[in-house]
């Protein structure tokens, strides 16, 4: 699979040799439908970037899964945790999904490097981080009645 990776908003004013370190590190992984990509117990120490296809973000009340937000082309799936050092994701795939997959050593010095690619993680809020915003709202409220979903929605 052959993607230009400057089309990734993350990546448009990234150096070039940024551009081919990816390149050259990242490897293109496939999930079937239904497949998890992030379990929410652990830190994994990949993030998937979709190319293709899409994936659910869900929210576990009790045993009951709550899709709170489809995620599509361009999304990262583990770059909150990594970046928050904190679980935060659960996600699986809704559509037979292609993602670009980048270690959390590749994300961390194109972190601390490009400072392009900072900026765009401090100022980018990803749906990883609503969910957090919107659970301790919630959380934090306890005779509060509105859902979680209704909270990230709003």
């Amino acid at each position: 699979m052959n993607i230009n990776i400057r089309s990734i908003e993350a990546f448009k004013n990234i150096s070039e040799s940024a551009i081919q370190r990816i390149k050259n590190e990242a490897e293109y992984k496939k999930f079937e439908i239904g497949q998890t990509i992030a379990k929410g117990d652990t830190i994994s120490n990949k993030v998937n970037i979709i190319i293709n296809g899409e994936a659910r973000f869900v929210h576990i009340d009790g045993s009951r899964p709550t899709s709170i937000f489809k995620l599509e082309a361009g999304t990262f799936i583990g770059l909150s945790s990594i970046l928050n050092v904190n679980s935060c994701e659960i996600v699986a795939a809704s559509s037979e999904l292609f993602c670009l997959e980048l270690t959390d050593t590749l994300i961390l010095y194109l972190y601390k490097e490009e400072q392009e690619f900072q900026n765009w993680c401090n100022e980018t809020v990803l749906i990883a981080d609503a969910y957090q915003i919107a659970l301790k709202i919630h959380n934090d409220q306890a005779k509060n009645r509105i859902g979680i979903k209704k909270l990230c929605l709003n």
